[in-house]
Formats: C-alpha cells, structure tokens, sequence
C-alpha cells in the first residue's frame, strides 16, 4: 500500500495599501504600518514562523507605485 500525503494547510498573508500606510493581513495577526518596507519585513517573519510550523504559505503584495497586487516569494 502507498502512502497517503496529506494536503498541507496553505496560509494566506498579504500586505496591501490603506489610507494611511499599509495593511499586513494574516488568518490570526492584522497590522498597520506607517512604512511598507516594515509591513514586508513583519510578512516575512510570518511566513518563516508559518513554514517552520509545516505550513505551505502564500504570500500577496500591493506594489507600492501602481497598486498592482503579486505573489510574493517570502524566502526571497
């Protein structure tokens, strides 16, 4: 018999742009940053805690210029 993967629970966190400053989005941590570099920063601490649990995550980002939403490679 074969063994049967389980799926891994992926984890969503964004950052995203607010009327005032950023907004970093996570199933159990909401914040607001004045400085997206500090949203990035704090989105990628979630995101390496998130894989250290076993957690697939998947990673959104508003760029800064065009409000363009993207994948985000958090151990870039």
């Amino acid at each position: 018999m074969g063994s049967v993967e389980t799926p891994r629970q992926v984890i969503q966190i964004g950052v995203f742009a607010a009327r005032e400053g950023w907004l970093l989005t996570h199933p159990s941590v909401q914040g607001r940053f004045e400085v997206r570099e500090d949203a990035l920063a704090a989105a990628r601490r979630l995101a390496h805690l998130e894989s250290w649990r076993g957690r697939q995550v998947d990673m959104l980002v508003q760029e800064a210029l065009d409000a363009e939403v993207a994948s985000f490679d958090p151990r870039a």
